[in-house]
């Protein structure tokens, strides 16, 4: 399983931090030679994101490099409802 943080997907794009603020509005895609073949991605990485995932290796379908969790925060921080 694959957690893309902001700064690494940033640095993977070749962003500068400090130029990384500037190009959050902005679409951006990666460059052909970092693409990545995942058969599952997932947006966010909040309970709602990582549950799933979790199940999908669990059930063994998926290996760990077939699920791609994307969230733009570096650390998730659990709060209960």
């Amino acid at each position: 399983m694959t957690i893309l943080g902001t700064s690494s997907r940033a640095l993977a794009c070749g962003v500068t931090i400090s130029n990384q603020a500037a190009l959050r509005t902005y679409a951006t895609s990666q460059p052909a030679s970092l693409a990545r073949n995942h058969r599952v991605v997932v947006i966010g990485a909040g309970a709602a994101g990582l549950s799933p995932s979790y199940q999908l290796l669990r059930w063994g379908n998926f290996a760990p490099k077939d699920i791609a969790v994307v969230d733009p925060a570096q650390w998730h921080h659990y709060q209960p409802g």
